[in-house]
């Protein structure tokens, strides 16, 4: 088990790896069906198509790496599902066509569920803004604007990151994590 200097060294490690990137790396997993061909699943990124594919029926993951910009926004959607493509019987759904979002990653920050329901714009075929779902079960939209650094927009928007709060803080602990960020920033400059 680490000790929290040693988490707060790695913390500072990778934030500074990141920190320095040039790029944005994208990962989306999903899991999808369709009862007909036809619907669509696209994601785009600053306005770029980077995924634009029939819906299958799969479990798959689709990663992409752009250069970074200071606004940039992710944007997923499902079109052209029809009425015939859910399947009911006796009230209840048996067959559908979705795109069902298992996880989102930018740059190894996973954007849980609970971040994208307050984070992203989801909005139905209408364009009327929605309550975020987990997926696409009817035509939509979702978006996601964020700045660079994305570590900056990710903690800030996040709730539950780490409390380092002054109360656990000692005159020792401080020393350490002085003395392991001065070799993790030697590291940098090699």
């Amino acid at each position: 088990m680490k000790t929290s200097s040693e988490l707060a060294l790695q913390n500072i490690d990778e934030f500074l790896l990141d920190f320095l990137s040039e790029e944005i790396i994208v990962t989306v997993n999903y899991e999808s069906s369709r009862v007909t061909e036809g619907s669509k699943f696209i994601i785009e990124f600053n306005n770029e198509k980077v995924l634009d594919k029939f819906i299958d029926i799969e479990t798959n993951s689709f990663t992409f790496v752009r250069p970074k910009q200071i606004k940039n926004q992710l944007t997923i959607r499902m079109l052209g599902k029809k009425p015939f493509d859910t399947v009911v019987q006796d009230d209840i759904i048996i067959k559908d066509t979705f795109v069902k979002l298992e996880h989102i990653f930018i740059n190894g920050y996973e954007l849980k569920q609970d971040f994208l329901k307050k984070n992203v714009i989801y909005k139905d075929k209408n364009d009327n803004i929605t309550e975020f779902m987990s997926g696409f079960w009817h035509d939509g939209c979702m978006t996601l604007e964020f700045d660079w650094p994305f570590e900056f927009y990710f903690n800030d928007k996040k709730k539950n990151n780490y409390d380092y709060s002054m109360a656990n803080l000692t005159d020792q602990s401080i020393e350490v994590l002085k003395n392991e960020l001065a070799v993790s920033l030697k590291r940098l400059r090699v």
